[in-house]
């Protein structure tokens, strides 16, 4: 038994004919992973280049949702040595697991789930409220832009 990542989970299900039993996505929910940051007087003298920064963003995790051939055809471009079909069930697994996000919108869950795990692992003190941290202004406008497109 072990821990892996992708690529290393599929190569090891097509290769070696190791099983998945476990997802980590499936145990603790909504996560969030990844952040946009920006001093907030940057944002505040160029809030269109903030929003432009956003809707591109959003516009690519939508894309990858909505149009997953064409993230397994980068993905195999950007791992030329990786076997295709192991490059394409990882990002198929990611987009099943939702990672990345399907939306730069960051829910209060995720936020909590990041916090609570942190703590457990002891990677800092994680008591940072959402409402004090996350500004979901620009990916709110961006998931209501670009939604379609």
């Amino acid at each position: 038994m072990a821990v892996a990542y992708e690529p290393n989970v599929d190569m090891a299900v097509i290769q070696d004919g190791a099983h998945v039993l476990y997802s980590w996505a499936d145990a603790i929910g909504p996560f969030t992973n990844t952040g946009l940051q920006a001093l907030e007087s940057y944002v505040r003298a160029n809030p269109e280049v903030a929003q432009k920064v956003v809707n591109a963003l959003e516009m690519g995790a939508q894309h990858v949702y909505e149009n997953p051939d064409d993230a397994k055809a980068v993905a195999r471009q950007e791992f030329p040595n990786i076997p295709p079909e192991v490059v394409d069930a990882a990002i198929q697994r990611q987009i099943d697991n939702h990672i990345p996000a399907n939306t730069t919108v960051v829910s209060p869950q995720g936020w909590d789930t990041l916090m609570t795990l942190g703590r457990q692992l002891g990677n800092c003190s994680c008591d940072v409220p959402f409402e004090e941290i996350v500004d979901n202004s620009f990916a709110e406008q961006a998931a209501s832009t670009v939604q379609g497109q």
